[in-house]
Protein backbone atom coordinates (compact mmCIF):
# COMPACT_ATOMS: atom_id res chain seq x y z
CA UNK A 1 0.00 0.00 0.00
CA UNK A 2 1.20 3.94 -0.75
CA UNK A 3 -0.17 7.38 -0.38
CA UNK A 4 1.38 10.37 -2.01
CA UNK A 5 0.28 13.90 -0.54
CA UNK A 6 1.25 17.37 -0.08
CA UNK A 7 4.07 17.31 2.79
CA UNK A 8 3.20 20.00 5.33
CA UNK A 9 -1.01 19.00 5.19
CA UNK A 10 0.60 14.85 5.52
CA UNK A 11 2.45 15.95 8.66
CA UNK A 12 -0.33 17.54 10.28
CA UNK A 13 -2.27 14.10 9.80
CA UNK A 14 0.72 12.34 11.35
CA UNK A 15 0.30 14.01 14.56
CA UNK A 16 -3.38 12.39 14.97
CA UNK A 17 -3.29 9.72 12.87
CA UNK A 18 -1.30 6.30 12.11
CA UNK A 19 0.21 5.11 9.25
CA UNK A 20 -2.22 2.95 8.47
CA UNK A 21 -5.33 4.74 9.24
CA UNK A 22 -3.62 7.24 6.75
CA UNK A 23 -3.64 4.81 3.95
CA UNK A 24 -7.13 3.75 4.78
CA UNK A 25 -8.25 6.90 4.11
CA UNK A 26 -6.27 8.30 0.76
CA UNK A 27 -4.12 5.17 0.22
CA UNK A 28 -3.76 2.68 -2.87
CA UNK A 29 -2.79 -0.57 -3.08
CA UNK A 30 -0.47 -2.47 -5.87
CA UNK A 31 -1.97 -4.71 -8.03
CA UNK A 32 -0.11 -8.31 -8.61
CA UNK A 33 1.81 -7.25 -11.46
CA UNK A 34 2.91 -3.94 -9.45
CA UNK A 35 3.64 -6.11 -6.66
CA UNK A 36 6.11 -8.38 -9.20
CA UNK A 37 7.67 -5.06 -10.48
CA UNK A 38 8.47 -3.57 -7.37
CA UNK A 39 10.53 -6.92 -6.52
CA UNK A 40 12.38 -6.78 -9.77
CA UNK A 41 15.61 -5.47 -10.32
CA UNK A 42 14.21 -2.51 -12.46
CA UNK A 43 11.55 -1.40 -9.34
CA UNK A 44 8.01 -0.17 -10.33
CA UNK A 45 7.27 3.32 -11.80
CA UNK A 46 4.07 4.76 -10.96
CA UNK A 47 3.15 8.08 -13.18
CA UNK A 48 1.96 11.23 -11.27
CA UNK A 49 0.38 13.96 -13.87
CA UNK A 50 0.09 17.97 -13.09
CA UNK A 51 2.06 18.29 -10.19
CA UNK A 52 2.62 21.96 -9.89
CA UNK A 53 6.08 23.25 -9.82
CA UNK A 54 8.00 23.64 -6.21
CA UNK A 55 5.31 20.77 -4.78
CA UNK A 56 6.77 19.11 -1.75
CA UNK A 57 5.19 16.09 -1.30
CA UNK A 58 5.80 12.84 1.49
CA UNK A 59 5.30 9.53 0.42
CA UNK A 60 4.22 6.70 2.26
CA UNK A 61 4.69 3.04 1.54
CA UNK A 62 3.76 -0.10 3.68
CA UNK A 63 4.88 -3.86 2.68
CA UNK A 64 3.50 -7.05 3.86
CA UNK A 65 4.89 -10.21 3.14
CA UNK A 66 3.29 -14.23 3.55
CA UNK A 67 4.33 -14.27 6.75
CA UNK A 68 2.12 -10.75 8.27
CA UNK A 69 5.60 -9.03 8.73
CA UNK A 70 5.09 -5.56 8.05
CA UNK A 71 7.53 -2.77 7.37
CA UNK A 72 7.02 0.87 6.77
CA UNK A 73 8.73 3.44 4.43
CA UNK A 74 8.73 7.35 4.45
CA UNK A 75 9.80 9.31 1.67
CA UNK A 76 9.78 13.28 1.25
CA UNK A 77 10.32 14.64 -2.36
CA UNK A 78 10.61 18.41 -3.22
CA UNK A 79 9.92 19.12 -7.31
CA UNK A 80 12.16 21.99 -8.85
CA UNK A 81 10.39 25.22 -9.23
CA UNK A 82 11.27 28.51 -11.55
CA UNK A 83 10.63 30.79 -7.92
CA UNK A 84 13.43 29.12 -5.87
CA UNK A 85 15.63 31.44 -7.08
CA UNK A 86 15.22 34.41 -8.18
CA UNK A 87 17.16 36.77 -10.08
CA UNK A 88 17.70 40.42 -7.83
CA UNK A 89 16.26 43.43 -9.84
CA UNK A 90 15.46 47.07 -9.53
CA UNK A 91 11.67 48.21 -8.49
CA UNK A 92 11.49 49.78 -12.28
CA UNK A 93 12.00 46.25 -13.74
CA UNK A 94 8.82 45.42 -12.02
CA UNK A 95 6.58 48.17 -13.87
CA UNK A 96 4.38 47.05 -17.23
CA UNK A 97 1.77 44.90 -18.44
CA UNK A 98 1.86 41.25 -17.63
CA UNK A 99 -0.74 38.33 -18.78
CA UNK A 100 -1.16 35.96 -15.79
CA UNK A 101 -1.43 32.34 -15.74
CA UNK A 102 -2.69 31.14 -12.66
CA UNK A 103 -4.27 27.31 -11.40
CA UNK A 104 -7.79 28.78 -10.67
CA UNK A 105 -10.38 26.40 -8.06
CA UNK A 106 -13.69 27.77 -8.05
CA UNK A 107 -16.26 26.45 -5.81
CA UNK A 108 -19.85 26.20 -7.10
CA UNK A 109 -22.88 24.05 -5.90
CA UNK A 110 -21.84 21.22 -7.63
CA UNK A 111 -18.18 21.18 -5.75
CA UNK A 112 -15.02 21.87 -6.38
CA UNK A 113 -14.20 22.84 -9.93
CA UNK A 114 -10.19 23.03 -11.16
CA UNK A 115 -9.08 24.76 -14.37
CA UNK A 116 -6.19 27.57 -15.48
CA UNK A 117 -7.34 31.24 -16.15
CA UNK A 118 -4.93 34.00 -18.21
CA UNK A 119 -6.03 37.75 -17.24
CA UNK A 120 -4.14 41.27 -17.54
CA UNK A 121 -2.32 42.39 -14.58
CA UNK A 122 -0.57 45.77 -14.63
CA UNK A 123 2.08 46.84 -11.70
CA UNK A 124 2.80 50.90 -11.67
CA UNK A 125 5.27 52.09 -9.54
CA UNK A 126 3.88 54.62 -6.98
CA UNK A 127 6.55 55.68 -4.61
CA UNK A 128 10.60 54.94 -4.13
CA UNK A 129 9.66 51.19 -2.66
CA UNK A 130 6.11 50.71 -3.16
CA UNK A 131 3.69 49.22 -6.59
CA UNK A 132 -0.03 49.25 -7.09
CA UNK A 133 -1.00 45.74 -8.53
CA UNK A 134 -4.49 46.02 -10.44
CA UNK A 135 -5.52 43.15 -12.49
CA UNK A 136 -5.50 40.24 -9.70
CA UNK A 137 -8.82 39.49 -9.49
CA UNK A 138 -10.20 37.99 -12.91
CA UNK A 139 -13.83 39.29 -12.25
CA UNK A 140 -16.21 40.89 -15.17
CA UNK A 141 -17.18 43.89 -12.60
CA UNK A 142 -14.17 43.74 -9.59
CA UNK A 143 -10.48 44.94 -10.49
CA UNK A 144 -9.16 46.08 -6.87
CA UNK A 145 -5.99 47.84 -6.59
CA UNK A 146 -3.32 45.28 -4.37
CA UNK A 147 -0.62 47.19 -2.90
CA UNK A 148 3.11 45.95 -2.70
CA UNK A 149 6.56 46.65 -1.19
CA UNK A 150 9.59 46.59 -3.16
CA UNK A 151 12.44 44.53 -0.80
CA UNK A 152 15.63 45.65 -1.47
CA UNK A 153 17.78 43.22 0.08
CA UNK A 154 15.60 40.44 -1.86
CA UNK A 155 14.85 42.25 -5.01
CA UNK A 156 11.18 41.04 -5.06
CA UNK A 157 7.76 42.71 -4.44
CA UNK A 158 5.37 41.52 -1.25
CA UNK A 159 2.07 41.51 -1.23
CA UNK A 160 0.26 41.02 1.69
CA UNK A 161 -3.30 40.41 3.42
CA UNK A 162 -4.78 44.07 3.19
CA UNK A 163 -8.53 45.63 2.48
CA UNK A 164 -9.33 46.34 -1.10
CA UNK A 165 -12.44 48.27 -0.78
CA UNK A 166 -16.24 47.34 -1.44
CA UNK A 167 -18.18 45.01 -3.40
CA UNK A 168 -21.89 45.26 -2.94
CA UNK A 169 -21.92 46.81 0.40
CA UNK A 170 -19.10 44.16 1.38
CA UNK A 171 -15.78 45.09 2.92
CA UNK A 172 -13.17 42.82 -0.05
CA UNK A 173 -9.49 42.03 1.59
CA UNK A 174 -6.63 40.53 -0.21
CA UNK A 175 -6.35 37.14 1.04
CA UNK A 176 -3.73 34.18 0.92
CA UNK A 177 -3.98 30.58 0.79
CA UNK A 178 -2.02 27.16 0.82
CA UNK A 179 -2.55 23.74 1.29
CA UNK A 180 -2.88 23.35 5.19
CA UNK A 181 -4.50 26.52 5.58
CA UNK A 182 -7.04 27.40 3.16
CA UNK A 183 -7.91 30.94 3.85
CA UNK A 184 -5.51 33.85 5.31
CA UNK A 185 -5.89 37.15 6.22
CA UNK A 186 -3.30 37.87 8.96
CA UNK A 187 -0.88 40.98 7.47
CA UNK A 188 1.93 38.78 9.14
CA UNK A 189 2.08 36.66 6.12
CA UNK A 190 3.10 37.63 2.44
CA UNK A 191 3.90 36.56 -1.00
CA UNK A 192 6.79 37.61 -3.01
CA UNK A 193 6.57 38.23 -6.37
CA UNK A 194 10.17 38.25 -8.28
CA UNK A 195 11.46 37.27 -11.77
CA UNK A 196 13.36 34.12 -12.59
CA UNK A 197 16.09 32.97 -15.03
CA UNK A 198 13.16 32.38 -17.75
CA UNK A 199 12.65 36.59 -17.53
CA UNK A 200 8.90 35.65 -16.12
CA UNK A 201 7.50 36.85 -12.70
CA UNK A 202 6.21 34.22 -10.36
CA UNK A 203 4.81 33.97 -6.75
CA UNK A 204 5.84 32.31 -3.54
CA UNK A 205 5.28 31.77 -0.13
CA UNK A 206 8.09 34.47 1.64
CA UNK A 207 10.69 32.19 3.46
CA UNK A 208 9.46 34.09 6.32
CA UNK A 209 5.98 32.55 6.60
CA UNK A 210 5.55 30.01 8.96
CA UNK A 211 3.53 27.91 6.63
CA UNK A 212 3.91 27.41 2.87
CA UNK A 213 1.52 29.88 0.94
CA UNK A 214 0.99 28.95 -2.78
CA UNK A 215 -1.52 31.46 -4.15
CA UNK A 216 -4.02 34.08 -3.35
CA UNK A 217 -7.90 35.51 -3.04
CA UNK A 218 -10.33 38.09 -2.26
CA UNK A 219 -12.21 37.93 0.75
CA UNK A 220 -15.96 39.11 1.67
CA UNK A 221 -15.83 40.49 5.25
CA UNK A 222 -18.36 42.00 6.62
CA UNK A 223 -18.89 43.47 10.07
CA UNK A 224 -15.08 43.02 10.63
CA UNK A 225 -15.49 39.17 10.65
CA UNK A 226 -14.63 36.56 7.74
CA UNK A 227 -18.32 36.01 6.02
CA UNK A 228 -16.79 32.49 4.78
CA UNK A 229 -16.92 33.80 0.80
CA UNK A 230 -14.44 34.80 -1.42
CA UNK A 231 -15.03 37.26 -4.46
CA UNK A 232 -16.68 34.38 -7.17
CA UNK A 233 -15.71 31.51 -4.79
CA UNK A 234 -12.18 31.83 -6.47
CA UNK A 235 -8.64 30.63 -5.16
CA UNK A 236 -5.85 31.87 -7.45
CA UNK A 237 -2.22 29.35 -7.08
CA UNK A 238 0.85 28.76 -8.83
CA UNK A 239 0.49 32.32 -10.60
CA UNK A 240 3.16 33.56 -13.41
CA UNK A 241 2.93 36.15 -15.65
CA UNK A 242 4.82 37.20 -18.84
CA UNK A 243 5.45 40.18 -19.95
CA UNK A 244 3.41 41.85 -22.51
CA UNK A 245 5.48 43.58 -25.21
Amino acid sequence: EYCMYDREAMEYFMHSMSYDDILAQIGNTLSEDGIAAANSENGVTIPVASLPDGSEYLIIAKATNAYGDVAYKTVTVKLKSHSEVFIHKPIEDFTGMYMALADVTAITQNGAEYGTESYRVDIIKTGDNTVSIKGLCNYFDFSPEVKGTYNELTGCIEIAPQSVGKYKGYEIRFGLSGKLYSTVWQSQYSLQIGFSEDGKLYFRSNPANDTKLTGYKFLVFSGGSYAGGDIANKTYDNISMSRIQ
